[in-house]
């Protein structure tokens, strides 16, 4: 298998306008590039590629993807092998795959087999429990609950419901007349084994963890049933509204959306995919026309599940009930979103109401045009934030400290310098102010302390440039090897002089890390409280003035390797600034069909990823 950050590296790293134009006559309008369908035949284009978002997407056939999904496609490739091409095209280095021992061979094969075997009994599963709802007396209780909630034969069918009476004896004689293996059902978490063993009562003396229940299938994105979602129906009763199966050899809760199975064409024609709270949502969406709808089965939103949303559709708009449940789980799922490259649309429902509510007493039409004036996830969080915090000093502050975490995750330059201007603009602190405490994803900076009495003249004024470089942002990564210096100044002879200029982007700290140097090269010990005296009230010297009050977060014994490990990381920021340059010059050369320039940059490229290959993992 190849390691999924090998994948993501090769995703980044590829240019996909210029592999789609390879085969397809792309125009450029505005932020986007437009062509013809490779995909089926058309006269008018409604093919685009997306380069923010490293996607193509067609209107027409639904088609949609990234890069990899591409040139599998056009070119016929299996994942591997776009993969791999796509990599070498790029200079990132895919680790072949490793050689099975003969025992490794059989222990997948069994595993692949015990699969294939639990998804058939699943299936089976239910068929069953669908043969319960609609064909039996037993079902009869649920099957009115569906039609309380307005919820078609037809809804249910195509969700394949089903109900769980409970019943143990029909149970097991339908275990029996499908060749069902009772561990099997344990496996599945469908049977529990009695604590005291298996007897000779009905089903061995085990318990169905399902019983009075309507069934939801939990289908995954290739149709195949996974898991089991069962929702009490019997109002008043003490027990959990919704039980889910366990983990099992062919189940995460955390891996799956609830109706990716009937969303995954559907999201890519209606060109955007609904998040919503519960299965239930999900089914009455779908009944009245939203086909591509999920949700995340009342759980919070896993990276995974992003991940999936992702693939069914890189515009998603969360629609969640008007309760306070909603709204946590709305608020919830935003750093979520874009930890997956994902500015997600929100919109809540009035106090009371659910979609399947909201639908019936509005209509379709009502639903339509809500959505159409679904607001960014963002801009809802900014407004929350701010209806939450007091308009004094400290409420501000408090304020921008809760925006930093989603602020910092904005991919985009354009987009996270519209957001400092509205965030700004809110939260009335200046632009500065708002800069430093993003930089280091912490509160805004205190005053620095009163300059100490040396007795020595005053050093250099500094002139505009170096004002203005310092109070430019500091980069974490910098930040980290920076304090670490300021705590054990010996920590700095460690590294050369040269190491700093080469990866350090902050002029300031160059200069300030130069002058520390200039002593140590004397035979002087680094005077440090000296150095930062002399840097005035700028912003870093207030910035570096707290960072030396900090209490040491190593000890002597463990420092080395912390610095070695941050150290590390400034070297693999400095690698991948270094890999983007190159890729952007490879599209050039590409372009312009300068072949030995393409070749000598592959070259410099696979150079750049042995070295990042070679660095510790980032911690």
């Amino acid at each position: 298998m190849i390691p999924d950050e090998i994948i993501r590296d090769v995703i980044d790293a590829v240019d996909i306008v210029d592999l789609v134009g390879r085969a397809v006559d792309l125009r450029k309008a505005g932020t986007i590039y437009k062509g013809l369908c490779p995909f089926h035949g058309e006269k008018t284009p409604s093919f685009i590629v997306t380069p923010e978002r490293r996607s193509y997407h067609c209107f027409g056939c639904g088609m949609h993807g990234n890069a990899i999904d591409f040139l599998m496609e056009h070119e016929r490739l299996s994942f591997p092998e776009a993969v791999r091409a796509l990599a070498h095209m790029v200079g990132v280095e895919v680790p072949e795959p490793r050689p099975e021992t003969p025992q490794q061979r059989q222990a997948r094969a069994e595993k692949k087999d015990e699969a294939r075997r639990l998804l058939d009994a699943q299936a089976a599963l239910t068929d069953y429990y669908a043969q319960q709802l609609f064909g039996v007396e037993e079902g009869l209780a649920a099957r009115r609950y569906l039609i309380e909630r307005g919820v078609s034969e037809e809804a249910a069918r195509a969700f394949r419901l089903g109900w769980a009476g409970g019943d143990k004896a029909a149970f097991e004689a339908w275990m029996r007349r499908a060749a069902i293996d009772r561990e099997d059902l344990v496996k599945l978490g469908v049977l529990l084994k009695p604590d005291e063993g298996w007897g000779g009562a009905v089903l061995g003396g085990g318990y169905l963890r399902f019983r009075s229940r309507l069934m939801f299938p939990v289908i995954d994105i290739n149709g195949e049933v996974v898991g089991f979602s069962g929702r009490l129906i019997e109002a008043g009763k003490k027990a959990a509204k919704y039980i889910n199966s366990p983990e099992t050899p062919i189940f995460t809760k955390g891996e799956h959306l609830y109706g990716a199975h009937t969303a995954r064409g559907a999201a890519r024609r209606a060109g955007r995919l609904i998040f919503c709270e519960g299965n239930l949502d999900v089914v009455a969406l779908w009944q009245a026309g939203f086909e591509g709808s999920v949700a995340a089965m009342g759980t919070a939103l896993t990276q995974k599940q992003a991940r999936l949303c992702k693939r069914l559709s890189e515009d998603v708009l969360c629609l969640m009930d008007g309760d306070s449940a909603g709204r946590k789980a709305l608020f919830e799922s935003l750093l979520t979103f874009l930890d997956e490259g994902i500015h997600p649309r929100g919109l809540l429902l009035p106090e009371g109401e659910d979609p399947d509510s909201y639908i019936k007493r509005g209509g379709v039409t009502a639903l339509q045009q809500a959505l159409r004036g679904a607001t960014p996830l963002f801009d809802l969080f900014i407004d929350k934030v701010v209806e939450e915090t007091p308009p004094d000093p400290m409420g501000r502050a408090e304020a921008a400290r809760r925006l930093i975490p989603p602020f910092s995750r904005l991919d985009d330059p354009l987009t996270q310098a519209l957001y400092r201007e509205q965030i700004c603009a809110r939260l009335q602190i200046s632009p500065q102010a708002f800069d430093l405490a993003a930089s280091r994803g912490a509160p805004l900076s205190p005053a620095p302390p009163p300059r100490p009495s040396t007795g020595d003249p005053a050093p250099p004024s500094w002139d505009e440039g170096d004002r203005n470089q310092s109070a430019a942002p500091i980069s974490v990564a910098e930040g980290k090897v920076v304090e670490f210096v300021l705590q054990f100044p010996h920590m700095l002879t460690r590294v050369g002089r040269d190491f700093w200029r080469e990866n350090l982007t902050h002029e300031g700290l160059i200069r300030f890390l130069a002058g520390l140097y200039s002593e140590i090269e004397r035979g002087q010990p680094p005077n440090i409280d000296r150095r930062l005296t002399d840097l005035g009230g700028s912003a870093l010297a207030s910035q570096l003035w707290e960072w030396r009050a900090r209490l040491p977060s190593q000890d002597e014994e463990t420092i080395q390797d912390a610095f070695d490990q941050a150290i590390g990381n400034l070297q693999r920021r400095r690698f991948e600034r270094t890999r983007e340059d190159l890729l952007r010059a490879l599209s050039v050369a590409f372009a312009a069909r300068a072949h030995d320039r393409c070749h000598a940059l592959q070259a410099e490229l696979q150079d750049i990823q042995k070295r990042l290959t070679a660095l510790k993992p980032s911690k």
